[in-house]
């Protein structure tokens, strides 16, 4: 499978923009909980989406309880005690392993994403923003199913 995303876009990448991330783990099993390291290299607005198996984009941060996305310095999501993110499979995968991905968006202003998307609309979102106002990178993870 080859996967390309070609921008004609004439502004080049900010190198000094840029934003360091970490999963708790490479390999989840169904129900662990998965956690973000984020380090900015600047303040930045930063948003999470993680994509399942059957390609639905789901927000993950900011939500309800985390709702300041405003990162100045290291932040590990979830930030609050108010919620956990757990590794789950999408509806209709039987299959023992999965892999996902999470998507992570960070702008020096204000982005206000939509809480669904598809992976093209999300393609063409991101390609909508200036290459030198953003940082757009994604990381795979495996997902395996916990047997009875």
């Amino acid at each position: 499978v080859l996967e390309a995303q070609i921008s004609l876009r004439p502004e080049a990448p900010d190198p000094g923009f840029d934003l360091q991330v970490k999963l708790s783990s490479d390999i989840f099993r169904e129900g662990d909980p998965i956690t973000i390291s984020l380090d900015p290299s600047q303040p930045m607005y930063v948003n999470l989406l993680m994509e399942d198996a059957n390609h639905d984009i789901h927000k993950v941060f900011p939500n309800q309880y985390d709702t300041n996305f405003y990162i100045a310095s290291r932040t590990t999501v979830p930030a609050t005690k108010g919620y956990k993110i757990l590794a789950a499979y999408a509806p209709n995968i039987t299959s023992p392993t999965s892999y996902e991905i999470l998507h992570v968006l960070a702008t020096p202003k204000k982005l206000f994403l939509s809480d669904t998307y598809d992976p093209e609309s999300l393609a063409l979102k991101v390609l909508e923003i200036p290459n030198d106002q953003k940082r757009y990178t994604r990381h795979t993870y495996k997902l395996i199913r916990r047997t009875q």
